[in-house]
């Protein structure tokens, strides 16, 4: 097997991997929305507890961004089913993980004087250590992000490979 076949091979399969892989977060953030959806009180309790966000706007925004959530993860997953739009369904999902990893580390760099749940919709264990959410949304991140790299933009077919003409009558017809 010849250096870009091998390599036409590892891209596909990571693309393959992490187009699962970016499938899967997009079910998380509809389920994750989905659950803040169910217990709006909760969610506002767990962002009050934060105090990342003006006390004023925690209301609102615990209205609000559960149905953002489930937008976005049902926008990427669309996105990402349709060949010619993955690389921007990709996109799409790493942004809101990306968002999600920044409020984290902001509850990280300044966290509350008591363990308290971290609103994620998964789960309403209290948490005490904010690093490792942290580091498992950076993570989450880099799934879709990884796919976006991978995927070319707006085709299904490989990027146009520039190589010499050593007399090739074919290569300069490519």
């Amino acid at each position: 097997m010849d250096r870009q076949k091998a390599l036409g091979m590892i891209r596909r399969t990571l693309e393959a991997a992490a187009l699962v892989g970016s499938l899967g977060l997009c079910g998380l953030l509809l389920f994750g929305g989905w659950q803040k959806a169910a217990d709006v009180p909760s969610f506002r309790e767990a962002l009050l507890a934060h105090r990342v966000l003006p006390e004023s706007a925690v209301p609102i925004v615990a209205a609000a961004f559960p149905w953002a959530e489930i937008a976005g993860g049902f926008f990427a997953l669309v996105l990402l089913l349709r060949v010619q739009r993955r690389r921007l369904g990709a996109i799409v999902l790493a942004s809101a993980f990306a968002a999600l990893t920044v409020y984290v580390l902001l509850v990280w760099k300044d966290p509350p004087p008591l363990p308290t749940s971290c609103g994620c919709g998964l789960s309403s264990t209290p948490v005490t250590d904010w690093l490792p959410l942290v580091i498992r949304n950076a993570t989450l991140t880099a799934v879709p992000a990884v796919l976006a790299f991978v995927t070319h933009a707006g085709s299904t077919r490989p990027r146009l490979r520039v190589t010499p003409n050593h007399g090739n009558a074919d290569a300069a017809r490519a």
